[in-house]
């Protein structure tokens, strides 16, 4: 039972009940956490179907170098490395020396080719054909288009192989050929017979209307021991 207050002493708020305690809630249990999260984590880590597809396209694929890519991005004919300005002053001189063969061939007269040597260079061309274009045989302007390698045979069978290169190289289209001979030093009083014989075949008969004219080869294409012979354009 509620105590009355004393006479004289002022209660204004007699009779008013104190406010509710809010309502706490419960803590959710551990347990009960634990077993929502595992599910969640699970799904989080495990590979979409995007990601399995993705990995059995890269199966057995190589990564490109960096070489590789950037050769791949070049344009299509495009050169892998622009050409030196020697290979350029290479490729001018001798697109110059062919042009100049067709010239010269337009006035040599087909036949008899004259022989000169100058110590173990051997020179041989036909009327009409000046000393330029042999300068420039001897040097190496002309691309060489094919090889004949005459070393171990004899006189009859070096010159039945030179007739046959030189058909097959006019039938193709080619130019110059490069005929291996040797230089002959152990060939005693007789001297380089193969390369003598390789000069007369050019220079008299049936091949001497094939040929323009020969030089012996420059120190990078065989010197002495080899010989440039450029040939007459087949006829049409």
């Amino acid at each position: 039972m509620a105590k009355k207050a004393p006479p004289g002493f002022n209660t204004p708020f007699r009779g008013l009940k104190p406010p509710a305690a809010p309502p706490v809630a419960a803590p959710a249990p551990a347990k009960a956490s634990l077993k929502h999260a595992a599910p969640a984590a699970r799904t989080a880590s495990a590979p979409s179907d995007d990601d399995r597809l993705f990995e059995q396209a890269m199966r057995g694929v190589t990564p490109l170098s960096s070489a590789e890519r950037s050769r791949r991005a070049a344009p299509a004919g495009a050169p892998a490395v622009a050409p030196s300005r020697a290979t350029l002053r290479a490729r001018a001189r001798r697109e110059d020396a062919l042009a100049d063969a067709d010239l010269v061939e337009l006035v040599a007269k087909p036949g008899h080719l004259t022989i000169e040597e100058n110590g173990e260079s051997m020179f041989g061309f036909g009327a009409g054909v000046d000393r330029r274009l042999l300068r420039r045989l001897g040097a190496g302007d002309y691309p060489i288009d094919a090889e004949l390698d005459l070393h171990g045979l004899r006189r009859d069978a070096a010159i039945a192989a030179l007739e046959r290169a030189i058909k097959h190289a006019r039938a193709a289209g080619q130019r110059c050929l490069l005929v291996i001979h040797g230089r002959g030093l152990n060939s005693g009083d007789e001297g380089p017979v193969l390369k003598r014989t390789v000069a007369e075949a050019l220079a008299d008969g049936a091949l001497s209307r094939l040929v323009l004219a020969f030089a012996s080869a420059p120190p990078s294409a065989g010197g002495p021991g080899a010989t440039l012979v450029l040939l007459r354009k087949p006829s049409r």
